[in-house]
């Protein structure tokens, strides 16, 4: 049985000049057939070969980084194949589908060479890159450029290790996905024994001076509360129920929104 040919799609992609391996993976075909259709766009006449490099350059010029191209929230489809199929093991690999749709998102940034969205939105590097082109040395590129800008690249690296090796199924000498510190951030940590010395110290005041203090340090160092929701945090937040027990007022983000809660 012949196997099916998108032959007007191969034609899009000789005419602009994809080598051979990177159009059979595209297009999920051999060899021998790759050269047949080949050989049936090179008879084409000069005019119609024109005409369909027009067309291929509009149709992968913008249009490939569109949302929609590369995902389909509605049909969980791309009209990308290799991002098909690195959707298609992430879900076998038990991904959760919001996660893996928000590694496709962040791999689309990427390619376009920015990080945030609307008015925060940041140009990292001048580039588009076709996920199908993007190689590690792309990678270690983008991820420079964060750390030149100050970005946590933690997230990036993630997303580019993992789409390269279940996406591409090339392994990345270079790149970890493992936490790498808290970088500029280091001196904002304290030691386990620093943290006893200061409870230790607070412990000596007098319990009007004590208590509102020790609540706010047991919120601090225990309450696992992010840093944006505990700058936030007033005199106004701290609610007293006596017996020596106090409420810290938070609104805090979780897995399934920002909420209003009260942590003892």
């Amino acid at each position: 049985m012949r196997q099916k040919i998108d032959r007007k799609r191969m034609f899009k992609l000789i005419a602009l000049g994809w080598d051979a391996k990177r159009i059979m993976d595209e297009v999920g075909i051999s060899r021998r057939t790759y050269f047949r259709v080949r050989n049936e766009f090179l008879r084409l006449s000069e005019e119609e070969r024109g005409r369909i490099l027009e067309e291929a350059k509009r149709e992968y010029g913008e249009s490939i980084f569109d949302k929609k191209a590369w995902f389909d929230v509605k049909t969980c489809r791309s009209q990308i194949p290799i991002i098909q199929r690195w959707f298609d093991v992430m879900r076998v690999r038990d991904v959760s589908l919001t996660e893996a749709k928000e590694r496709i998102a962040f791999l689309r940034k990427i390619c376009l060479g920015y990080v945030g969205k609307g008015e925060n939105q940041i140009r990292v590097i001048n580039w588009k890159i076709h996920p199908q082109d993007f190689t590690e040395e792309h990678g270690i590129r983008f991820i420079s450029a964060l750390k030149n800008l100050g970005i946590n690249d933690y997230n990036y690296r993630k997303v580019i290790r993992n789409f390269l090796i279940f996406g591409k199924g090339v392994i990345p000498t270079y790149i970890s996905g493992k936490k790498q510190g808290y970088g500029k951030m280091a001196q904002e940590y304290l030691t386990v024994s620093e943290v006893e010395r200061i409870f230790e110290f607070v412990d000596k005041l007098p319990e009007r001076e004590r208590m509102p203090l020790k609540t706010l340090l047991m919120f601090l160092f225990h309450s696992g509360t992010r840093i944006k929701a505990t700058l936030r945090i007033t005199e106004d937040d701290l609610i007293w129920h006596g017996s020596e027990v106090w409420q810290v007022h938070v609104v805090d983000k979780g897995r399934e929104g920002k909420k209003e809660k009260t942590k003892v």
